[in-house]
């Protein structure tokens, strides 16, 4: 990846073995160039584009920017979004080197996930390039991005009600025991809903749905639609198994 400010793109070479930028805003004044970068990087077939920028806001404009041209001259440069660790001033009062450093670590990932999670929202990005010591946090915070954004589905996903004094069964307790079951199966959405008063209507798109009908009883849903009512709690686990199983969309562990 060849970082270059959005001012010095015309002094890279016309072919370049890697072809993937990075524009360097270090300015607002390089705001003012990126249309002419841009323009610059299309010509050579770049295999994607980001940018860097160590101040969240500031990202967050320049990507929307970038964004917005790249659609206005209708590209299809792939745009990542792509984050480094950076030194916070804040920090420089801890006593120990490594605490600081895992600090700092842990601070870039957050801010990671806020901006990149809020561009994802908004439609802009195609992929996630995370800078970090440790690896597998940064992975796995690409891809809890990815999930909870739904631009991929890599493991269930589950939607649950606050509880309340509706409420038929322990919430957590449930949830706990049906993820325990289900958790494997990639991109499926189930909705656990503690009553039938408001449980069908927080189900958003689930593709099934767990809610309470009665003291000890359960209606299972398929979407927003009540397939079976009023099974036994015993029972209700191994029912909505089987539903699931009944719609194609069951894997075994």
């Amino acid at each position: 990846m060849y970082f270059v400010s959005p001012s010095k793109v015309d002094d890279l070479p016309d072919s370049l073995p890697d072809q993937a930028y990075c524009l360097i805003i270090s300015a607002p004044d390089d705001l003012k160039d990126l249309k002419v970068a841009l323009a610059s990087i299309a010509k050579r077939n770049p295999a994607w584009l980001a940018v860097d920028c160590q101040d969240p806001v500031s990202a967050t404009l320049a990507y929307r920017l970038v964004a917005e041209l790249l659609e206005s001259a209708g590209s299809r440069i792939p745009l990542v979004l792509y984050s480094r660790p950076g030194k916070r001033k804040d920090l420089a009062r801890a006593v120990d080197a490594h605490a600081s450093q895992e600090l700092e670590e842990n601070a870039s990932l957050y801010r990671t996930s806020i901006h990149s999670g809020g561009l994802l929202l908004e439609g802009i990005g195609d992929g996630i390039l995370v800078e970090s010591s440790d690896a597998s946090s940064a992975a796995s915070m690409a891809l809890d991005l990815l999930q909870t954004t739904r631009i991929r589905l890599y493991r269930t996903e589950y939607i649950s009600c606050p509880s309340c004094g509706r409420t038929l069964f322990d919430l957590q307790e449930t949830t706990a025991r049906i993820k325990s079951k289900t958790g494997h199966l990639k991109g499926v959405k189930i909705a656990v809903m503690g009553c039938i008063v408001n449980g069908p209507g927080e189900m958003a798109d689930a593709d099934f749905g767990y809610v309470g009908s009665a003291p000890g009883k359960i209606n299972l849903y398929r979407g927003k639609e009540v397939v079976r009512k009023n099974i036994p709690s015993a029972d209700a686990d191994q029912e909505l198994i089987d539903l699931i199983r009944e719609h194609g969309m069951w894997q075994d562990p």
